[in-house]
C-alpha cells in the first residue's frame, strides 16, 4: 500500500516493525530476509530509518549469534553520526556480548542519557553491563527492578487466568443447576402423573 502511494518512509517503518515482530517469534530467517528488502531502499533511508535499520539488524545478529557485531556498530556509526538517533540498548547488549564491558557501560549511559526507558528488557542488560564493570548496587537495582516489574505482569497473567477460570466454573454450575431444575420440574411431573393414575 504505501509502495503504491510512494511513499517509501512509512513502508520502511512498517518493515522495521515487521523485522520487531519476527524477532519476537524467535524467526531470524524472516527478519533477515526483511532486513535484505529494506536495505534494497538503503539510498533512500534518513538517518532516522537507517538507525531503526541498523538497531534491527544488531539484535537480528544478537539473536543468531553472529559474530559480526563491532563491524555493524562501526557501520552504524558512520552512517548515524548522530548520537541521539542511535538505538543504544541494542549497542549496549552488542558491546556487552562482545565482552568490552567498558564500552558497554558508556553505550548504556547513553541509553540512558537520550532514551531512559526503564523497559524490562533495559533492566536486564544494565543489571549484566553494571555487574560485569563492578557497580553491584547498580546491577541489584537493576534486577530488583526487572523483577518487580515482571512479578506484576506475570501477576496480572496470573490474575486474568484465575478470572477466566473462575467464570468459567461459575458457569459450568449455571447449567448444572439449570438441568437440575428441568430434571426436578419433569421428575415431579412424573411423580404427579403416576400419583393421578392410581
Amino acid at each position: 500500500f504505501y509502495l503504491e502511494e510512494r511513499d517509501t518512509s512509512k513502508y520502511i517503518a512498517s518493515l522495521n516493525e515487521v523485522v520487531a515482530g519476527y524477532l519476537n517469534k524467535q524467526d531470524t530467517i524472516g527478519a533477515y530476509k526483511q532486513l535484505e528488502i529494506i536495505r534494497s531502499f538503503y539510498h533512500t533511508l534518513d538517518a532516522d530509518l537507517k538507525s531503526q535499520y541498523y538497531g534491527n539488524l544488531l539484535l537480528t545478529q544478537i539473536a543468531s549469534d553472529a559474530n559480526n557485531l563491532t563491524e555493524t556498530i562501526e557501520e552504524y556509526f558512520n552512517e548515524v553520526p548522530y548520537k541521539n538517533k542511535i538505538m543504544w540498548l541494542p549497542v549496549a547488549k552488542a558491546y556487552f556480548l562482545d565482552d568490552k564491558f567498558e564500552t558497554a557501560l558508556e553505550a548504556i549511559e547513553d541509553y540512558n542519557y537520550y532514551d531512559g526507558r526503564t523497559s524490562e528488557a533495559y533492566l536486564w542488560i544494565a543489571g549484566q553491563i553494571y555487574e560485569s564493570v563492578g557497580q553491584n548496587a547498580k546491577a541489584q537495582k537493576c534486577y530488583k527492578d526487572y523483577i518487580e516489574q515482571t512479578d506484576d505482569k506475570l501477576g496480572y497473567l496470573v490474575n486474568a487466568d484465575i478470572r477466566f477460570i473462575k467464570e468459567r466454573y461459575l458457569n459450568e454450575i449455571k447449567e448444572i443447576k439449570a438441568k437440575n431444575t428441568i430434571l426436578s420440574i419433569a421428575l415431579v411431573c412424573v411423580v404427579i402423573f403416576l400419583i393421578a393414575a392410581v
